[in-house]
């Protein structure tokens, strides 16, 4: 490497000093490519391009992330596209007076990894590169921010949504704890994954809590869109009334980590609560001699479930889990009375 340095700081000054703006021909298929390159990130990463659209207005990180490479930015793509095509002289002129105001020397921070003497022969060819760049006379000032406060909604060719809605917590008098990080798994891979993926149909659905305030629900791929933002209203609710249970049984562990451990966990529970009680998952002639009887109707990618007998103190979980024949794989909500397990592929 240090015998090709002089080569590799000679492209790197010829990049950042001597790069030709005038080839406007050829500005306008970069554009071209950025632009379709944008296109296909809004469709694939909706989700996240929404909740990032939604936070900037109200949170700095999130303008500038969406300035850089979101809504903001493809318009802004979008206009520079316009003006190539009616004053591309225009365009080339204000990129070079951009790269002329970037690349100076009070802005320059240089990196380098190596032994001492490495540094030492590099150090020469490192001053050469340095000197050929401008000393810039004044940093400008610090750039007002403009939150973008719009109502909006985008709309693309697809038949789908992407629904995203945000708020900044500590604005509200919260501070961020861990027990956040814990709140984002449960809402995750409980109340929005049953309602929203299982129940809704959307391919997939995320929360998130950060440090600075930041926080999101978004769904991905969603075919609803007023019933998932009733969704997100209902997260209050919810949260409310959430009642962990005393026994370590896992609803809803799938694709959640550690899913193997989850599964022998809730298997294990499930043998004691067999080795306790009588138990039929199916309706039977003599319930009297049973402690626990279900009656299960099939359907399409789940299973519902009443109980016809109960003779024990059992909770709606340790049911649950009785129902799905020590599984929850993937979760279960109520339907008034009755179980309504989800079930995988293998088991449909």
């Amino acid at each position: 490497m240090e015998k090709n340095l002089d080569k590799a700081l000679e492209l790197m000054e010829q990049m950042l000093l001597t790069s030709d703006f005038t080839d406007t021909k050829r500005l306008g298929e970069l554009v071209a490519q950025i632009k379709a390159r944008l296109q296909a990130n809004l469709s694939s990463s909706g989700h996240l391009v929404a909740a990032m659209r939604s936070m900037s207005s109200f949170s700095r990180y999130a303008l500038y992330q969406d300035e850089l490479k979101g809504i903001a930015f493809y318009r802004s793509i979008c206009r520079i596209e316009k003006e190539l095509s009616e004053s591309p002289k225009s365009v080339s002129d204000k990129l070079a007076a951009i790269a002329k105001k970037l690349f100076a020397r009070n802005r320059m921070l240089i990196s380098f990894t190596g032994n001492n003497e490495a540094y030492g022969n590099a150090k020469p060819s490192l001053e050469k590169v340095i000197a050929g760049f401008d000393k810039m006379s004044a940093v400008g000032n610090q750039a007002e921010v403009h939150f973008n406060t719009a109502k909006e909604a985008f709309i693309d060719a697809s038949q789908i949504q992407y629904v995203a809605k945000t708020g900044d917590f500590i604005c509200e008098g919260y501070e961020y704890t861990g027990a956040l990080r814990l709140l984002r798994i449960i809402l995750s891979y409980d109340y929005l994954w049953i309602n929203i993926r299982v129940k809704g149909g959307a391919y997939g659905c995320m929360s998130g809590f950060g440090v600075m305030g930041d926080s999101y629900f978004a769904s991905y791929r969603d075919p609803n869109l007023g019933a998932t933002n009733e969704i997100y209203e209902g997260v209050t609710d919810y949260v409310k009334n959430f009642h962990v249970d005393e026994r370590d049984t896992y609803r809803g562990w799938a694709f959640t980590g550690n899913e193997s451990e989850k599964a022998s966990i809730n298997r294990e529970i499930y043998k004691e609560l067999c080795e306790k009680y009588k138990i039929s998952r199916y309706e039977v002639e003599n319930p009297d001699d049973y402690d626990i009887v279900l009656k299960r109707t099939a359907g399409y990618n789940h299973s519902t479930y009443a109980v016809i007998k109960n003779n024990t103190n059992l909770s709606q979980l340790e049911l649950a889990l009785i129902c799905d024949d020590g599984n929850l794989c993937f979760g279960y909500t109520m339907e008034g009375s009755l179980f309504y397990i989800f079930e995988d592929l293998e088991r449909r």
